[in-house]
């Protein structure tokens, strides 16, 4: 009796000891069932490494207390991955600086964070999402870019987040891409996610290696709900880059402004299908100094077909000649426009063509409406060529452009706005289009041209934007 009576002592102590230690390894790995997804909730701003791959996320030194910091949180759902868990990573509102910069150290514990490390088991998930009711931010400081993505075949899932301030300058083995984000392959999915100050930075003024300032994707499907791309900087694809030719991109309800990009380079570029919903592109600029001579700049560049849908694009004079809003330079499909609006600045009109159709042109689904003739030849239901000058836009607050009379994209279809939507299943589902950019409803039963919906509640009937406040 007394030996077990000690048995049960000694058990115990042995437990009371266990559970003093948790403090000291970063707790128990966070689930045990394979069913459920592993979490990880960051719980420091610290920029500190998980050198231990073991599901549990411990950054820091050997000793004392171990955080979950958000380098470690990644890095440990990348190893779990690789043994076939889904992953949530929680990042709670804040700003999150990477401030490891010696890249004489293993990639994953210094520079940008890395998905790349473990090979992942097909099918499963990493999300990555900010908790506050603003997005979390996480600021590279121009140090590195802010997250890369390669090696392996990733489905990854961002949401509320914000990537700055990341630059890329390559080296003798890759060509800079992507300062935000370089993903290569596999899935992406990011809802209210913006690229601030991201840079894939060229060489020299005539270099035409750098693309996807903010944001590159290589071979994966790419779909974007909500984001926001401000003030990145690239040669190709200053806001983002997405392809290959079997690929499909999907971008709704998002915005591009203020991306600086070069002559013979682009804001956004496909080389697969994308379609561009309920979206503005607006004030994007070409760098000065750089570019190729007898090139064009384009606000969009398609080179595998697709769609511009309840749109607004706005191109603004430039120090070279000539732009476009749009330009196809695939050789095998035709980009279809439909209920978009398509204007030029007054003083880009010497040098800016709304629509370059390269060799397979555009074809009009009907309700655009366009100050050239350049995006239909022959125009179809509720198409509408305006003279610039009818336009009669003033500025009356800082990001409105407003019109004096009657507007014109108001009711340019007598039915609903119909979009393309993403099916699941790589395939194109018809979709009713219920809500404008700024979130106002579309529910009169008539289907205005551009992102913003005519209210006449708000005593004036928006044409289109110049610019939206930064979020």
């Amino acid at each position: 009796m007394r030996k077990k009576t000690l048995l049960r002592q000694l058990l115990r102590a042995l437990l009371v000891c266990c559970i003093m230690l948790l403090p000291l390894v970063g707790g128990l790995p966070p689930r045990a069932s394979a069913a459920d997804p592993l979490v990880f909730v960051v719980n420091t701003f610290d920029d500190v490494p998980d050198m231990s791959p073991n599901l549990i996320c411990a950054a820091g030194l050997p000793w004392g207390p171990k955080p979950c910091s958000l380098r470690a949180a990644i890095y440990e759902a990348d190893y779990a991955l690789s043994l076939g868990y889904d992953v949530i990573i929680e990042v709670p509102e804040g700003t999150y600086k990477l401030t490891l910069t010696d890249t004489s150290q293993a990639d994953p514990f210094q520079g940008d964070l890395d998905l790349g490390s473990f090979a992942p088991v097909a099918g499963h998930v990493i999300h990555i999402r900010g908790l506050g009711p603003t997005r979390s931010v996480i600021d590279a400081d121009r140090h590195s870019r802010v997250l890369e993505v390669r090696n392996y075949e990733y489905v990854v899932q961002i949401d509320n987040l914000e990537f700055n301030n990341g630059l890329d300058v390559g080296d003798q083995n890759n060509s800079p891409a992507g300062g935000g984000i370089y993903f290569q392959e596999g899935a992406l999915y990011l809802r209210n996610v913006a690229f601030r100050g991201n840079e894939a930075l060229w060489p020299s003024a005539q270099s035409t290696s750098s693309t996807g300032g903010g944001l590159f994707v290589g071979r994966a499907e790419l779909v974007m709900t909500d984001c926001h791309f401000y003030g990145n900087a690239a040669f190709y694809a200053a806001a983002f880059f997405s392809g290959p030719n079997y690929s499909i991109t999907w971008v709704r309800d998002s915005v591009a402004h203020g991306n600086v990009g070069a002559f013979g380079g682009s804001v956004i570029r496909s080389t697969g299908s994308l379609y561009l919903v309920n979206s503005l592109i607006t004030d994007n600029l070409v760098r000065a100094d750089g570019g190729q001579a007898g090139h064009y700049f384009s606000n969009v560049e398609f080179y595998g077909g697709g769609a511009i849908e309840n749109s607004t694009l706005s191109m603004g004079p430039q120090p070279f000649w000539p732009t476009y809003n749009v330009h196809n330079g695939g050789a095998d499909y035709a980009v279809s426009l439909k209920n978009s609006v398509f204007r030029r600045e007054p003083l880009a009109l010497s040098q800016a063509v709304n629509c370059d159709p390269g060799s397979v042109g555009f074809v009009s689904g009907g309700g655009n409406v366009a100050d050239d003739n350049s995006c239909w030849t022959t125009p179809v239901q509720g198409d509408l060529q305006i003279d610039n000058g009818d336009w009669q836009l003033a500025q009356r607050f800082p990001y409105h452009w407003m019109p004096y009379g009657n507007s014109p994209v108001v009711d340019r279809l007598s039915a609903p706005c119909w979009i393309s939507e993403n099916d699941g299943a790589g395939g194109v589902l018809p979709t009713l289009l219920d809500y404008d950019l700024r979130g106002n409803a579309r529910d009169d039963n008539k289907c205005d041209a551009g992102a913003i919906e005519g209210r006449v509640s708000f005593g004036y009937l928006p044409w289109t934007y110049k610019a939206l406040p930064p979020p």
